[in-house]
């Protein structure tokens, strides 16, 4: 199994704008991950989606659904 991993994307949203630079980076890293021979068959997200604000916020702006997951400090794992 080939395991891609995105860690800390730190989005600054600016609505609207296509151009923000982090959300730029993630869109050109994603467009790589898909032309890569062979394929991840995984992506992993890691770290801080958002630079402000809550990371559910962020995905919700970045793919326009709800991230059903529990808050940040409901997901430590020990100081892991």
């Amino acid at each position: 199994m080939l395991i891609a991993q995105i860690t800390d994307i730190h989005l600054d949203f600016d609505a609207g704008n296509p151009d923000e630079s982090n959300r730029r980076r993630l869109d050109q890293t994603l467009e790589h991950l898909l032309t890569i021979k062979p394929r991840p068959d995984l992506l992993l997200l890691t770290g801080d989606l958002a630079d402000r604000g809550k990371d559910r916020d962020a995905y919700r702006q970045l793919t326009g659904r709800d991230l059903n997951l529990p808050e940040q400090n409901e997901m430590n794992l020990g100081g892991v």
